[in-house]
């Protein structure tokens, strides 16, 4: 939200009046001055004529004796002032007082810096800048800035100033590489030729330019406004979704059309593909028939307290633009940011989150890069030109989640662990439509729906008469070993992991499937878990998605092995390595007699052999899908079934590990992540030796650059003084006491 990222640049947002942050425009002016002191009075003017949020002078010739007191503008403040360089030029940005807006980066050397500005709509980020004559300073700094200033998450990135090229087509071709295009067309100097330019990463639609001229005693420029319109889509495709009005839905009649309309026995003993066809097809016809549809803009942002109704009242403000409409419209959005706001601070007072809900606010409210709203910013493609468009985005993301499936060579045999003799848990499969209606009323209505777009809560509120027809269809799959082909297609939602989010290779592909689908997998996973915990299949260090199991143990028994060897005098040796691609990278095969040989056989080894073949994903960006994409390894990551194949596909490596390292080796396993810990050095080294002998087989890489060492010990005792235990990787030092 707003408060949020104004927190990050230093912003207050209660010291700010609440009418400016909801105006309706932002207009900025750039002009060439050729000398501030003498006419700053005459461009002071025109910024109050043209009612300029953000005023941008460049080439202003000032230096260090020139102070701040006299290039005051009534009603504007002074954000970023940049004094000329050996070349000559100097910028001034100057911002409404009331305007909620900052400097957040600036160049050591060329003269260019950027400013944010927070409004209703979310973040603009525009660059003011100035390039002498001969000059490369700008051309270099423009692309590593340009990185920087997506962790703000802009919806509207703006490039503005006097680049002193004359030929347009050649800085257009360049700077195209930026992922931003040139909206200035017309000549702006006397003498012609387009010297000062507008580059944005949206289109002419939503972001306006004019060319004014200038009397020449103020400039031999011309002057540029550029208006953003704050009440409009910023999505350049300008893409919509179709979306769901629940507010008015008539439930009890979908469901008595939905009991009128299945066809029972075709479920519960038809052919898997037609059964599900013809389920979706009630769906959707019950849908159009007794919820109201409505067109959702896809890849414009929002702020956290915005719903339905602040939508409704900014349609009728831009219906009805009066002084009265647009009052009530900013006390509705007004109201809603303070509702907001007393809901998050009663949350954290009253200590009614638990860790990771507490975590997942923290990030939404401190506006981390992790955060699900997010949107995809410019990505690089492999050519190194940074594209914009919502489609070569999603196609770029998904030929990369592709690549990632290739998998490495076989390098010896596979450790499929030993054999479980004991099968009789895992030869049937019969779900009750008890259980069907349970998992059907504990639906999260704010997950995202799968590519049929039957989105939790249709489920949810027709789960009185979906639970039989559905468990029927599920008993019919598993005696017919056929999972459906429509539930092997996902929607992939690419997540932002770190680093750069221009690179591809720093999304993860979380699968969105159909929610019959997710129900089956669940009940499926349940049958998997617990046979895996009566016959020991899992290794015991492993602490991820198992019942009763967490971080917080993996950490418990890590710190009382650590001081249990310092009390002892002894050192404690780590070992950290994680999986490079872990989910992506497993090979159906090996994983299959991985199963068979932990007791998964019959009908449902046969099932899972279904189920792991011929599977298909598309990327969805803002609303705009890839080609579909065959997945040729892996297991869905967000799916319910992904964890625990991964689990029985990984676990073998405590065994390879400690069965090389000998007795004093102890391991700790989360998802994918291994750590080895021992008091002697060379058993980590052995234990090492085992768990690459694995990975080698299992055809999986250790990720080199997340692999560290590091050691736990005891610098001394004295009476005088507490004991301290120092972590010596990552300069720990407990407590008193040897307390952790």
């Amino acid at each position: 939200g707003i408060g949020a990222k104004a927190a990050i640049t230093g912003l207050d947002y209660n010291d700010v009046p609440a009418h400016v942050l909801y105006e309706d425009k932002l207009c900025i002016i750039q002009a060439n001055v050729c000398g501030i002191r003498q006419r700053l009075p005459l461009l002071q003017g025109r910024a109050q004529s043209a009612d300029a949020s953000v005023i941008v002078a460049c080439e202003t010739k000032i230096d260090g004796t020139v102070e701040a007191g006299s290039l005051a503008i009534k009603g504007y403040t002074l954000i970023s002032r940049k004094d000329r360089s050996a070349h000559g030029g100097g910028i001034l940005v100057w911002a409404k007082t009331s305007l909620n807006a900052t400097e957040i980066d600036t160049a050591d050397v060329a003269e260019a810096s950027w400013i944010l500005v927070a409004t209703v709509m979310g973040n603009v980020c525009i660059c003011c800048c100035y390039r002498p004559p001969g000059s490369t300073a700008v051309d270099a700094y423009l692309p590593r800035s340009l990185g920087k200033v997506t962790i703000f998450d802009p919806i509207v990135t703006l490039l503005v100033g006097d680049f002193n090229r004359h030929d347009l087509d050649s800085l257009y071709t360049s700077t195209r590489s930026l992922g931003l295009k040139q909206l200035i067309r017309e000549p702006t100097h006397v003498r012609g030729g387009v010297l000062d330019m507008v580059f944005t990463n949206s289109d002419g639609g939503c972001v306006m330019t004019s060319v004014d001229p200038i009397e020449a005693r103020i400039s031999d420029h011309v002057c540029i406004t550029t208006t953003i319109p704050l009440l409009l889509s910023t999505n350049s495709s300008k893409a919509t979704r179709r979306g769901w009005d629940f507010r008015h839905a008539d439930w009890k009649g979908f469901r008595a059309y939905v009991h009128r309309k299945l066809r029972r026995r075709l479920l519960s003993g038809g052919c898997p593909d037609r059964a599900v066809s013809h389920l979706e097809s009630v769906l959707h016809s019950g849908m159009e028939i007794f919820i109201k549809a409505v067109d959702i803009p896809t890849g414009c942002n929002s702020v956290p307290w915005w719903d339905n109704a602040c939508t409704d009242a900014v349609a009728s403000l831009v219906r009805d633009p009066t002084a009265d409409s647009r009052r009530v419209a900013l006390g509705l959005i007004e109201a809603k940011r303070h509702e907001y706001c007393d809901m998050v601070r009663e949350k954290l007072t009253e200590g009614r989150l638990s860790c990771k809900q507490f975590h997942r606010l923290a990030k939404e409210l401190s506006l981390s890069t992790k955060a699900k709203s997010c949107s995809i910013p410019p990505l690089e493609l492999a050519d190194g030109v940074l594209t914009t468009d919502d489609s070569a985005k999603a196609e770029a993301l998904a030929q990369h989640f592709q690549s990632k499936m290739v998998l490495p060579d076989s390098d010896g045999p596979f450790d499929a662990g030993p054999r479980v003799l004991d099968s009789a848990s895992t030869t049937s499969l019969l779900v009750d439509p008890c259980d069907v209606m349970s998992i059907l009323k504990r639906l999260n209505v704010s997950k995202a729906a799968g590519p049929s777009c039957i989105g939790p809560r249709v489920f949810r509120e027709l789960a009185s008469v979906l639970a039989p027809p559905l468990a029927s269809l599920y008993n019919n799959i598993f005696r017919r070993c056929q999972w459906p082909r429509s539930w092997k297609i996902s929607n992939i939602c690419p997540i932002y992991k770190r680093k750069s989010r221009r690179d591809v290779r720093n999304y993860r592909p979380i699968a969105l499937l159909e929610i019959p689908s997710r129900i089956f997998e669940r009940i499926f996973s349940q049958k998997l878990v617990t046979h895996a915990l009566k016959n020991n299949v899992i290794a015991p260090d492993q602490a991820a998605f198992l019942p009763g199991r967490g971080t917080g143990d993996v950490m418990w028994e890590f710190v009382s092995d650590a001081i249990s060897a310092m009390n002892s005098r002894q050192t404690w040796h780590v070992l950290q390595t994680d999986i490079a691609g872990a989910f992506d990278r497993v090979d159906r095969a090996l994983l299959l007699r991985r199963l068979e040989n932990a007791g998964i056989r019959g009908r449902l080894c046969n099932l899972l052999q279904n189920y792991l073949s011929d599977r298909k994903f598309k990327v969805v960006c803002a609303g705009t899908c890839s080609t579909l994409y065959h997945e040729s390894a892996g297991v869905c990551q967000g799916s319910c079934l992904g964890p625990i194949l991964w689990l029985y596909y990984f676990s073998p490596i405590h065994s390879a590990a400690t069965r090389a390292a000998g007795p004093g080796l102890t391991t700790y396993t989360f998802a994918d992540d291994h750590t080895q810990g021992s008091r002697v050095r060379a058993q980590l080294d052995q234990g090492e030796v085992g768990a690459l002998v694995f990975t080698g087989g299992a055809r999986i890489t250790m990720e080199s650059s997340k692999k560290g060492g590091s050691y736990l010990s005891k610098l001394g005792v004295s009476v005088a003084r507490p004991r301290q235990y120092q972590f010596g990787a990552a300069g720990y030092i407990s407590g008193k006491g040897g307390r952790v």
